[in-house]
């Protein structure tokens, strides 16, 4: 019996259109891992954090940080395989330091040394801070003025009451008051924002004429039982300044001592009394010509 002869099949060539010769040689060899080449590689990204200059990188690229303690600078990885750091010339200028709010205290401990502040008031003027030392010490504000003077705002025309509002603290008022016995001097001073009267009663001797005014602090006319102290009330015509007076209203200037008129003058009902009034009418003695 013979035996049948098995004829060996043909070969056949599987064509594959390729753009050059030269890629032939990426073909898979059979059952072969297939890998995926994309050429160029894809970028890396840049650190999150900026490289330290000298170290090492794989990629050469180019990384911005806008971080202010970098003063905007770049690193890039050179061809050597580091980082080098690239700062912008002329970009590395720390913030100034701020200046007070107000004009320092001359002599007054102060940091930097170098800084210079500049105020201008409401006259024209100009106040000068420098921040220096002297001798070699600790650096203090070195304070100089450029300017006209700043005038104190312009005294009332009349003498404040004591207690109503003023607006420049120490300033002192001067003025000529007659309490019955010919005018008198007497200032007032302002004081947390309220005038203050320096010599609140009259001075003169032989004592002036109303008996009672001859008390010039509240606890003498008070232990005077014909007298009251009186300060001014919160409308007008107001009691001019605080003093000591008849307990007994006047009723016509018969009642009053040469030179003085029965005026009805508005008074603080509530001094040293616990009530809420501010003003009540009462008939007092007093010169005419200081109202």
């Amino acid at each position: 019996m013979s035996k049948k002869r098995v004829s060996p099949r043909a070969p056949f060539v599987v064509t594959v259109a390729m753009a050059g010769s030269s890629l032939l040689g990426l073909l898979p060899a059979c059952n072969s891992d297939i890998t995926t080449i994309t050429n160029p590689p894809l970028p890396e990204a840049c650190p999150a954090d900026p490289p330290q200059a000298g170290s090492g990188c794989d990629v050469q690229m180019t990384c911005d940080y806008n971080d202010a303690d970098l003063c905007g600078s770049s690193f890039t990885c050179t061809p050597q395989s580091v980082w080098e750091k690239n700062t912008p010339p002329g970009t590395c200028n720390p913030p100034a330091p701020a200046c007070p709010e107000v004009a320092p205290a001359p002599q007054s401990a102060c940091d930097p040394a170098g800084q210079t502040c500049q105020y201008a008031d409401n006259c024209g003027g100009l106040t000068t801070a420098y921040c220096g030392t002297l001798e070699g010490g600790d650096p203090t504000w070195q304070v100089s003025f450029d300017g006209p003077p700043c005038n104190p705002p312009a005294c009332p025309e009349l003498l404040p009451p004591p207690g109503s509002p003023c607006d420049l603290n120490d300033q002192i008022c001067e003025y000529q008051v007659d309490f019955g016995c010919g005018p008198e001097p007497t200032k007032v001073t302002c004081v947390n924002g309220a005038w203050a009267q320096t010599n609140p009663g009259p001075t003169c001797n032989p004592p002036p004429p109303e008996p009672c005014a001859q008390y010039a602090d509240p606890a003498a006319c008070q232990a005077d039982a014909m007298c009251d102290w009186l300060t001014p009330g919160c409308s007008e015509p107001q009691l001019p300044v605080a003093g000591c007076h008849s307990k007994t209203p006047c009723a016509t200037d018969a009642d009053c001592m040469p030179g003085n008129s029965c005026q009805e003058l508005v008074i603080d009902p509530c001094w040293m009394q616990a009530c809420n009034a501010c003003g009540a009418s009462v008939m007092v003695c007093w010169p005419k010509s200081t109202l």
